[in-house]
């Protein structure tokens, strides 16, 4: 298990690469909750991010109206974290991970 996680990893991290398609995914991550959740804010890299407004000014993404687009240091290439007024929604690729590790090794005991 523990090898097939290091290989997602590793895979992961090559195809999350700061860019337009990287950007549009993590956008469209950010913005799947749905719109009762009330998603005020999105953290994501400031690499993606940069590209989310390049995004945006030439009309290939939408953000809904209310939403604000923050850079967030602490957060990895691919990474989000969406606001809501009751809590937060993590879109972080390495907490994702570690749900998949401990669901294998709860499998596997």
């Amino acid at each position: 298990h523990e090898g097939a996680l290091a290989l997602a990893a590793a895979v992961l991290q090559r195809e999350l690469r700061p860019g337009p398609d990287s950007a549009r995914a993590v956008l469209d991550r950010a913005l799947q909750a749905a719109p009762e959740v009330g998603v005020h804010t999105v953290r994501m890299n400031a690499d993606d991010l940069a590209e989310v407004r390049a995004l945006l000014a030439e009309g290939q993404v939408q953000v809904p109206a209310g939403i604000e687009l923050v850079a967030d240091s602490r957060l990895e290439p691919g990474d989000v974290v969406s606001e809501y007024p009751g809590g937060y929604l993590d879109g972080q690729v390495g907490t994702a991970l570690e749900r998949a590790r401990a669901a294998l090794l709860e499998d596997a005991s």
